[in-house]
């Protein structure tokens, strides 16, 4: 049995499904169930896939008695980020009773503010740790430097407009929670004066969702903000490297 932890913002479902969705190699993908993970589960399951088992809780982990590859995905809140103390307690409790279950973790994040520095001693784990590395070298800086190609190819698009704005597919489907009293304390009139420097949003496009819908997915937000929409060809090509460095690493075992 050979069973990687997966630990990871939930900005990312739709590239994980897309993903995931791709590998013959997984004989069983399990979900810790709750609102943060419904919507990768849910997209999973769209894409055909029948090996999902949903579990209430890390107890109720049965892993098949064989040698083929199996997950166990653990999805946190997108909010997380904002506060690097609270984001390192999470990955921390979180990872603790994980791994006895599992042969290694791999972290669905970046450093996000220098919170994942040092992983290993964040997770508090002898477990191997594997996360996105930028191709000019260390950890990619966060979601967005991920699937935009790394560190320069973000630079580089600050550098053409310092008040942009990322979005990539999750934050297409998740930023409208700037506004939600359940996440923030910010209101409409105050989001205005937190962006007002902002003049462009950059949409970040990849294979996990149309152009179009990304466009339409952002209207609302380039009026509130009186920002105007920018295409950038991302990929996952960072994303991909380090779930085969994951894979590769249990083959060698």
């Amino acid at each position: 049995m050979a069973v990687i932890g997966i630990l990871t913002c939930q900005i990312f479902e739709l590239e994980w499904a897309e993903l995931l969705s791709a590998d013959s190699d997984i004989e069983q993908i399990t979900i810790i169930e709750n609102e943060k993970s419904k919507k990768l589960a849910d997209a999973l399951e769209k894409k055909g896939l029948t090996n999902i088992n949903r579990i209430p809780h890390l107890n109720s982990f049965k892993p098949e008695p064989s040698e083929q590859l199996q997950l166990l995905i653990r999805v946190f809140d997108f909010s997380l980020h904002r506060n690097r103390k609270l984001l390192a307690r999470t990955l921390h409790k979180e990872a603790q009773p994980m791994q006895c279950y599992v042969d290694c973790f791999l972290l669905g994040y970046g450093l996000c503010g220098n919170t994942l520095l040092d992983p290993s001693d964040v997770l508090d784990t002898d477990k191997p740790i594997f996360i996105a590395n930028d191709p000019s070298g260390g950890t990619v800086d966060d979601c967005i430097g991920l699937l935009i190609g790394g560190r320069e190819c973000y630079h580089a698009e600050l550098c053409k407009q310092a008040g942009t704005f990322f979005m990539t597919a999750g934050w297409v489907n998740h930023w409208d929670k700037i506004l939600n009293p359940k996440y923030s304390k910010v209101d409409t009139p105050m989001a205005q004066r937190m962006f007002k420097r902002y003049k462009r949003t950059l949409l970040v496009n990849s294979p996990v969702m149309p152009q179009q819908e990304m466009e339409n997915g952002v209207n609302h937000f380039n009026n509130l903000f009186a920002c105007q929409s920018e295409n950038k060809m991302g990929n996952l090509t960072i994303f991909k490297d380090t779930w085969n460095r994951a894979k590769q690493s249990l083959v060698k075992k």
